[in-house]
């Protein structure tokens, strides 16, 4: 039997470590150094590309969402977060009487690229909103076409299954995330609804490398 030697044991210790704090800047934005070694040992999405996934995907719709420069949030804090500095995060489907429908798209990391890629879809109605299963069929295109752009791979057919299923959606407050493992990574996502269907919240998150994955 094969055995790790305690310096390869060491090494993965110690990558585990920098790609937790890693996620953790991500996901919180707080202002903490990273080491420079995390930036060499990870996969990243590219900060050249990251910003303008939504406009590179085939749908027309959001050629106007994101956008930016890639750049601290905070330009007079040296250890700020990263994030796409001048993008446009919300593109508005539908709005009128019977309600509205938006999309927003942003993005964390730090130097070297993206860590997380979060997009969201709100539906708020007073009453069903016409065609709300088309723009929500929209939203789920432009995450798998950011996913293909970003991970260079698609969903498995569940995904899409259970997007387009109204009534597999949690009650709001008590969404459960779906990770599905995508290429080199892999995108959580929750879906949520009100008791009667008219207000929806969909959220994905798309991470560059399955080590991102929190332990529970």
């Amino acid at each position: 039997m094969k055995h790790e030697t305690p310096r390869k044991n060491a090494f993965a210790a110690s990558r585990y470590t920098l790609l937790t704090a890693a996620l953790f800047l991500g996901l919180t934005g707080c202002e903490m150094p990273v080491p420079e070694t995390a930036k060499a040992a990870e996969n990243f999405f590219p900060p050249a590309e990251v910003c303008s996934y939504p406009a590179d995907g085939p749908i027309a719709t959001f050629r106007n969402l994101g956008g930016g420069n890639w750049g601290p949030s905070d330009p007079a804090n040296n250890n700020s977060a990263l994030e796409c500095v001048g993008a446009n995060r919300t593109v508005q489907l539908h709005d009128d009487t019977t309600g509205k429908i938006e999309i927003e798209y942003r993005v964390k990391g730090i130097e070297n690229g993206g860590t997380m890629v979060v997009l969201r879809y709100s539906a708020n109605g007073g009453r069903a909103i016409p065609n709300e299963s088309t723009y929500r069929n929209m939203f789920a295109n432009l995450v798998e076409n950011t996913a293909r752009l970003g991970l260079k791979d698609g969903f498995p057919d569940l995904y899409r299954r259970r997007m387009s299923n109204l009534e597999s959606f949690s009650r709001e407050g008590k969404a459960v995330a779906e990770t599905y493992d995508v290429g080199s990574g892999f995108v959580s996502v929750t879906r949520e609804a009100s008791e009667d269907r008219r207000n929806l919240s969909i959220e994905a998150r798309i991470f560059p490398d399955v080590a991102l994955k929190l332990t529970e």
